[in-house]
């Protein structure tokens, strides 16, 4: 895996729209729906969030997000190699918060969802990391790198984190050109998921690098509450409208909270 993965590091306002009847689901309702990613043509540009503009130079912080799958015999193991990395980046120059995302109990998905004072102390993270025996110790129990990249957060710079709480995450690609379209149906979605029960807070954030793709993030009281909002959502026109924009789904998966660094 030739990743430069700074740290295996994760985490919707969207993200109860995304499922679709074709998403892989695993017994205990876990989706996976990895695509493939393309380049970017879009510009880098001001974002226009639900309530405010955010100009990338005034919110340096950024979220370094890793979504994957680990080996199905290696996943004991895993545990204790990833209580070491995050361990190793505690003490790390800009290092905020780190908070790890699983499947259910026979799904064998993670996302690590890493924030950082800048992209310099992310950039600088990733190489000091290399030269530390945890990093190919956790990139050896990796089965496959579903997601990797930088985001600037549009709202909230780190989710909540509780025990028992689900969490859908989809990373997807708005069409070139639907970027601000996009954008401007945000408040009206939001509302309609906000309303909907058991729903307790939504992230949204934007690639640095592909300004075209969106990372979500949306935190459950339960399964079934995110379940009943995704069918419920599916038949809104809000939601159709804002997913007409929408190139692909690039990964979409239901996660538990796993563990927090701090």
């Amino acid at each position: 895996m030739n990743h430069s993965v700074s740290l295996i590091a994760a985490v919707a306002i969207v993200a109860g729209c995304h499922t679709t009847n074709e998403t892989p689901r695993s017994a205990d309702g876990v989706g996976a729906n990895p695509g493939t990613l393309k380049e970017s043509t879009m510009p880098e540009q001001t974002i226009n969030h639900i309530n405010y503009a955010i100009p990338a130079a005034t919110n340096p912080q950024v979220v370094e997000i890793a979504a994957y799958s680990v080996r199905e015999d290696q996943f004991k193991q895993f545990d204790g190699v990833h209580q070491r990395l995050m361990d190793a980046i505690l003490p790390m120059p800009g290092f905020v918060r780190a908070i790890a995302l699983r499947g259910g109990e026979d799904d064998l998905h993670i996302v690590d969802y890493v924030v950082w004072e800048s992209r310099d102390d992310a950039t600088r993270a990733a190489k000091d990391l290399q030269s530390d025996d945890v990093y190919p110790a956790i990139m050896a129990l990796i089965e496959r790198m579903h997601y990797f990249g930088h985001s600037r957060v549009l709202d909230r710079l780190a989710p909540g984190a509780a025990e028992g709480d689900v969490y859908e995450f989809a990373a997807f690609t708005i069409k070139a050109g639907e970027t601000h379209s996009f954008l401007a149906k945000q408040p009206a979605l939001f509302e309609a998921v906000a309303n909907q029960p058991g729903f307790l807070e939504s992230q949204k954030s934007q690639d640095i690098d592909m300004p075209d793709r969106f990372i979500d993030l949306l935190r459950w009281e339960s399964m079934e509450a995110a379940t009943a909002a995704t069918e419920a959502l599916h038949e809104m026109v809000v939601c159709q409208s804002a997913m007409s924009h929408v190139d692909r789904d690039d990964l979409f998966l239901h996660l538990r909270f796993y563990r927090e660094t701090r």
